[in-house]
């Protein structure tokens, strides 16, 4: 797309939005509030299921038509990589501004600070850590909108709604993403790309935990890393949240003796 343009123009391409472009947060507490019941947020596996996903992202912005689409399309895949690299809560993440990571001069603050809503009572902050991923989409997401939206100030949000929302708790209007309806986008692009098990904006917290204990040589020393990062008092809780446990005992019973070999075949023959 060539043309410039502000925040909040595109009302009307806003509003035909195909379904996986849009945010309508309509209904989504209430559907949350069932998911939490049903089943905890999983977290995506391995290298295949994580591609899998941003490869629906990918395709959102191969196939954009309008430039609302395309900024939606753009933000969308930077938030999907960013969030598994830094690890954050789905409302922290999305309230995140460009100053809690860069420094004054525009260059990456490698010792950046943060207080997540969690904590923000007793002011406990924790650090923030990421990667090249993470740094490469958001130049790139930094440099797009410096282009095409406005020039960026620190105080501004990285990731903008098409239009504001209203917090449950201030009242206050936002201009973040809503972290309902980023649940709901993750959650969609994650049905598109054939992943059966729920992940949520939670589950791509539990996707870099998960990453990291299955990556590091030592996965005793990792899983006590993320112990303290994540401020766990028991490493077992740290061992269900990264669902490694959950995916080692799958693994175990994917081993144990087959009890349905050739049974039912021999059941239909004894009916004929």
């Amino acid at each position: 797309m060539a043309h410039v343009a502000l925040e909040y123009d595109h009302k009307a391409d806003i509003i035909k939005f195909p379904i996986e472009y849009q945010e309508d947060v309509v209904n989504i507490e209430s559907e949350h509030r069932k998911t939490k019941k049903a089943s905890a947020m999983e977290c995506l596996y391995n290298d295949e299921e994580i591609i899998a996903v941003r490869n629906v992202f990918k395709k959102y912005l191969d196939e954009a038509k309008t430039f609302a689409q395309e900024r939606a399309a753009r933000r969308n895949l930077t938030m999907y990589i960013c969030a598994i690299e830094i690890g954050l809560r789905g409302g922290d993440f999305c309230s995140l501004k460009w100053g809690d990571i860069y420094n004054p001069d525009w260059t990456f603050n490698q010792s950046a600070e943060f207080i997540p809503q969690k904590t923000s009572k007793c002011g406990k902050k924790v650090n923030l850590i990421w990667g090249t991923n993470f740094e490469v989409a958001m130049s790139e997401w930094l440099n797009w909108k410096n282009t095409y939206i406005k020039q960026q100030k620190l105080d501004d949000y990285i990731f903008t709604a098409q239009k504001p929302h209203k917090d449950k708790t201030t009242g206050e209007k936002r201009i973040y993403v809503d972290p309902k309806a980023w649940y709901k986008i993750v959650e969609d692009a994650r049905k598109k790309a054939g992943i059966k098990h729920k992940i949520g904006t939670h589950g791509l917290r539990k996707t870099m935990v998960h990453q990291y204990i299955m990556l590091s040589d030592d996965k005793s020393l990792a899983m006590e890393n993320m112990s303290d990062y994540l401020g766990h008092s028991d490493i077992r809780t740290t061992r269900r949240y990264s669902c490694v446990q959950r995916e080692d005992i799958r693994k175990v019973k994917q081993r144990m003796v087959c009890l349905t070999e050739g049974l039912y075949d021999k059941i239909e023959k004894g009916h004929k």
